[in-house]
């Protein structure tokens, strides 16, 4: 623990019971919490696989766990370590049968999200100009994170507005049963139905994670404060480090009282405070302090940094848009030029994603290298999620979102209109069962009515689904890739050499190269796995190491 201050040096050696750490900006709060780790697991004798840590991003874990592995080594790998998602979706591949829930559940992302909803609303006659499913999903959204079930949330219908909502949200979470899917709130609305309905998940969950360690706390919902203290209601070991002063989520369901009411739930913590700012200039924390003591959903705490005066804030009021962008590169080319900087030393930030057009724009009239944080992301690309759609097909046979996006997109599906597609979802949905039921009863009296050549066509793409699914056990995921390319005809979309479809082959041979990094895995875990940390990529885990670029990213992300 040698170079920790005082503060820190409590909150790493504090290991039993419940720990509030209150971690101001730039106080060290990373390497608190992975010296309290390796302090946890090194002099306190603690199994790694007792440890459990929780964080937001998929990078802020990668992270964290390669500084934990460079202080206890090998035994790194022994720890439960990730988000809050992907956290829950682990349980419940491995617990989650003993809820009902089927362990080859694929996630459904925000497009397949407003795809149910937009098709749920069409089912309603639901007009989607008058009722936005932005809205209409957010709602949902709101509603799992509150812990409310259609049943619940209909029930506490208050508006006109709710009650549209409470018409759509059940057929919205039947559609997702079919499917077998769970979109990002279902996984930790579930999780915490696992272990709260589950005896036997629920003692080999606490037994195992008898430390737990959260990250960001000021910025956990209510669903998420629910399964942390039902884990930790046994051992009690729960340290959660956060600073109220720094929550910024509400929009999205964090519940501040969360980290204000700690105590409250278990009176018996130790509260630390760490208030030596390490990163900012005595200027910058005078200026955040003056702002936020206006605040009074906070904490008490004063930050200090023994860092010499810096330079003093600068205000620029510019008279719009276009001139503010022109003066960010102004001002970032006069700064590199008197002081050597490279791209990665700057970021510019904003409010929403909307309002780093001109900055782009202008950017790009000077030559300024840039990665854009939150804009569109490499799976969010066309070609790139038609072939992942492709792949969650193979591993579900269920999900009509990923076939109908195959059918309509790849070769195999040619010939196959709308209407024999709606066919097959309306045979599915008045029998309350999936796709995979309604492909093999197209032949059957009573199967789904779809015209003779649309059925043969539909019968021949499940044979090479269903061929496809069989080789996923015996090869690896990036022969599995390479044959399911070729099978479903996708290789011939490419063969005309058009410049604009090559650029989409070079995106498409960047997904197989990282597929590759999943050959080392069982053959049954590897496409399941690969698509799981598809889904649960988020804006901040594509923030890349370029110095030559300056990041644009919102103040969210």
């Amino acid at each position: 623990m040698s170079g920790l201050n005082n503060e820190q040096t409590t909150a790493v050696s504090t290991t039993d019971g419940p720990v509030l750490i209150v971690a101001g900006p730039g106080s060290g709060k990373t390497r608190v919490l992975t010296t309290r780790i390796a302090y946890l697991i090194q002099e306190h004798n603690v199994a790694p696989w007792h440890v459990l840590a929780l964080t937001f991003t998929n990078k802020a874990a990668r992270e964290m766990r390669e500084r934990v592995e460079r202080l206890v080594g090998e035994r790194a790998s022994w720890i439960t370590m990730g988000t809050f998602h992907s956290f829950s979706a682990r349980i419940l591949r491995t617990y989650g049968g003993e809820i009902g829930i089927d362990s080859r559940f694929v996630i459904y992302d925000d497009g397949d999200q407003m795809s149910v909803v937009k098709q749920a609303m069409n089912g309603l006659d639901i007009n989607i100009k008058q009722f936005s499913p932005r809205a209409v999903l957010s709602g949902i959204s709101g509603a799992k994170s509150h812990n409310l079930s259609p049943q619940a949330y209909s029930r506490s219908v208050e508006t006109y507005w709710e009650e549209i909502v409470a018409r759509i949200y059940p057929i919205y979470q039947d559609t997702l049963t079919r499917r077998r899917a769970l979109d990002f709130d279902d996984l930790l609305f579930a999780a915490l139905r696992l272990v709260r309905e589950s005896e036997h998940a629920r003692t080999k969950l606490r037994d195992r994670h008898r430390y737990i360690l959260v990250d960001e706390y000021q910025d956990t919902n209510h669903i998420q404060y629910l399964i942390v203290n039902a884990l930790s209601e046994e051992h009690r070991n729960l340290c959660v480090v956060g600073d109220p002063d720094q929550s910024i989520y509400g929009w999205r369901a964090a519940d501040i009282r969360n980290i204000l009411t700690f105590k409250d739930d278990y009176p018996e913590a130790v509260e630390v405070h760490l208030e030596e700012n390490y990163r900012s200039t005595p200027q910058i924390l005078t200026a955040a302090e003056t702002v936020i003591r206006a605040n009074t959903q906070r904490i008490d705490r004063t930050l200090r940094t023994s860092r010499p005066k810096g330079e003093q804030l600068i205000v620029r009021e510019c008279s719009d848009e276009a001139v503010e962008a022109q003066f960010i590169v102004q001002e970032i080319n006069r700064l590199q030029r008197q002081h050597n900087y490279t791209g990665n030393d700057f970021a510019v930030l904003y409010r929403t994603n909307a309002q780093s057009r001109p900055i782009e724009e202008a950017f790009i009239r000077g030559g300024v290298p840039y990665q854009l944080i939150g804009g569109t992301r490499f799976y969010e690309r066309r070609e790139i999620k038609e072939v992942v759609a492709l792949l969650r097909l193979i591993s579900n046979p269920d999900d009509s979102g990923a076939f109908q996006r195959v059918m309509d997109a790849f070769p195999i599906g040619q010939g196959i209109g709308t209407k024999s597609l709606s066919a097959l979802e309306d045979w599915a949905s008045r029998r309350r069962t999936g796709l995979e039921a309604a492909l093999a009863a197209l032949d059957a009296p009573d199967g789904p009515q779809v015209a003779g050549r649309g059925r043969t066509l539909l019968i021949s793409a499940a044979a090479v689904l269903a061929d496809l699914r069989l080789a996923a056990n015996d090869i690896t995921l990036s022969e599995l890739f390479d044959r399911a390319l070729r099978d479903t005809g996708f290789l011939s979309l490419f063969e005309s050499g058009d410049p604009e479809m090559m650029d989409r082959w070079d995106n498409v041979l960047q997904l197989r190269s990282t597929i590759e990094q999943y050959d080392a895995l069982p053959h049954e875990e590897a496409l399941p796995t690969f698509l799981e940390e598809v889904a649960l990529v988020s804006d901040a885990d594509t923030l890349e190491a370029d110095e030559e670029k300056v990041t644009l990213i919102t103040l969210h992300a």
